[in-house]
């Protein structure tokens, strides 16, 4: 949790634009927007493939990303 923490804060820092676009421009609530961000950087680093023991098959790491990418997409 804490990497993704780090990167998602990062990159907002970064690019504050997007989020700013979805919660004021988009009418998103900031819980919303969060979950959409959060749930897309995690979807994005398991696609990479770093994230796998071998094809198919997620490590502990990938494993709790997914999960994470499930939570924020559920709600």
């Amino acid at each position: 949790m804490d990497a993704v923490v780090q990167e998602v804060s990062r990159g907002l820092r970064n690019d504050n634009k997007y989020a700013n676009d979805l919660i004021v421009k988009g009418d998103w609530s900031v819980p919303d927007a969060a979950h959409m961000i959060i749930s897309e950087y995690a979807s994005a680093e398991i696609m990479t493939g770093q994230l796998h023991i071998y094809r198919g098959v997620l490590s502990d790491k990938g494993k709790a990303y997914l999960k994470l990418f499930k939570v924020c997409s559920s709600s």
